[in-house]
C-alpha cells in the first residue's frame, strides 16, 4: 500500500512539473511573439547559453517575465534632470519651476516595452555579472536558483529608463565590498556596502510625481523619496550579490501615503528590514521603521499569481504580510498579523 502511494504521488509530481514546464514555454513563445522586429536580439540571448543550462533558464526567466516590463521616454525626462542635479545639489528651484513641472503628466508619456528594444549584448552582460556574483561570494552557497532569480538577476526594478547599470555599480561597490570584508556573513557583506552608500548625502525630494530614475543617474545623483532611495540600494546591493527586493504599502494606517523600503534575504531563509537612511540590517536586533502597516507587497520580476487579491496588488508584486489594526469604543486598540510564505 506504501508503495502505491509513493508512486501516486511521484506521478502527481510528474504531472504538475510538465505543467509547469509546459507553461513557462507557452509564456516564452508569447513575448517571443509580443517582441516582434526584436524577436532576433531575445532569440540571440537563448542561442548564446545553448550549452550552459543554468544561465539559459535564467535567460529564459527574463525574457518570458519581459512583455509586461516598460519605461517612458519623451523629452519630459531628460528636461527635468537639471532640476532634480539642482535638488541633488541643495540648490534653490524658484516655485515657478517646481509648479510648471508638477503640472506634466509624466505617466501620459509613451511608454517603451523592454522586449520590443533590448539588445542581446545587454542582457547577457547582465546575466553574465549576475552569475558571476551569485557563484563567488560564499553567502550565496544556499540561495537557490528561485531566490536568485528575484534577488539578484533582475536587470530592472521599476519602470526606470534602461541603461547599463550593473557593470557601473559592480565594479565599484564590489570593489567596496572586497576591501572591507572576506567573510561569509551576508548580513556583514550588507553593512559593508551600506556603509559606503551612507557616505553620500541622500536629498529628500518629494516635489514631482514621476517615473523611477535611471540606475546610472543615481549612481551620481542621490535624490528622491523613499522609493530612490530603495533603488539605489537594490542596485548596489544586487550587483554584488547581496539578495535584497523592495517592499511598500500603498496606504499607512496612520497617514494616506505609501512607503517603500528594503529588506535582505539572510542565510535563515528570513528577510529583515534595512536602509541605508534608517538603520542597518540585523540578526539579533532586527529593526523596523516604526510605521504602521497594512497590507504590504514586495516587488518581484517574475509575474505573481493574482488570486483573489484586487489592485495596487500588480502582477509583479506578492503580498508579503497584513496587519490589521482595531479600534474599540473604549479605545483598546488591538492588533493582528498574517505573514505569507516568503520567496
Amino acid at each position: 500500500m506504501k508503495k502505491v502511494f509513493i508512486t501516486g504521488i511521484n506521478i502527481l509530481l510528474a504531472v504538475f512539473l510538465i505543467a509547469c514546464a509546459s507553461s513557462d514555454s507557452k509564456r516564452l513563445e508569447q513575448a517571443l511573439l509580443f517582441a516582434g522586429d526584436n524577436r532576433g536580439e531575445l532569440e540571440k540571448v537563448l542561442s548564446h547559453y545553448e550549452n550552459n543550462p543554468e544561465k539559459l533558464e535564467a535567460a529564459r526567466f527574463l525574457i518570458r517575465n519581459m512583455p509586461r516590463w516598460y519605461g517612458y521616454e519623451g523629452w519630459q525626462l531628460d528636461s527635468i534632470k537639471p532640476v532634480l542635479i539642482q535638488k541633488d545639489k541643495g540648490e534653490a528651484v524658484p516655485k515657478e519651476v517646481i509648479a510648471k513641472w508638477q503640472r506634466v503628466s509624466f505617466y501620459s508619456l509613451p511608454k517603451v516595452y523592454d522586449a520590443k528594444v533590448i539588445t542581446a549584448d545587454y542582457l547577457i552582460e547582465n546575466i553574465d555579472l549576475a552569475f558571476d556574483v551569485w557563484k563567488r561570494y560564499p553567502w550565496n552557497r544556499n540561495l537557490g536558483f528561485d531566490d536568485f532569480c528575484e534577488l539578484i538577476l533582475p536587470y530592472r526594478i521599476g519602470d526606470e529608463p534602461l541603461s547599463s547599470w550593473r557593470k557601473l555599480y559592480h565594479d565599484y561597490y564590489t570593489a567596496i565590498l572586497d576591501s572591507a570584508y572576506q567573510g561569509n556573513d551576508v548580513i556583514e557583506a550588507c553593512k559593508a556596502v551600506d556603509k559606503d552608500l551612507k557616505r553620500v548625502y541622500y536629498r529628500w525630494n518629494t516635489d514631482f510625481s514621476i517615473p523611477h530614475q535611471s540606475a546610472d543617474f543615481l549612481f551620481y545623483h542621490r535624490v528622491g523619496f523613499c522609493r530612490e532611495a530603495c533603488d539605489v540600494t537594490l542596485y548596489a546591493m544586487r550587483a554584488c550579490g547581496i539578495p535584497v527586493a523592495s517592499e511598500y504599502f500603498v496606504y499607512s494606517p496612520e497617514y494616506q501615503h505609501p512607503h517603500f523600503w528594503t529588506v535582505l534575504r539572510d542565510t535563515t531563509r528570513k528577510f529583515i528590514q534595512f536602509g541605508f537612511n534608517e538603520f542597518e540590517a540585523s540578526r539579533i536586533n532586527p529593526g523596523t521603521d516604526g510605521r504602521k502597516k497594512g497590507k504590504v507587497y514586495r516587488y518581484c520580476f517574475g509575474a505573481q499569481v493574482r488570486m483573489k487579491y484586487p489592485p495596487p496588488c500588480s502582477l509583479h508584486t506578492k503580498i508579503i504580510s497584513i496587519w490589521a489594526f482595531s479600534v474599540r469604543a473604549d479605545g483598546f486598540r488591538s492588533i493582528s498579523h498574517t505573514t505569507t510564505r516568503g520567496m
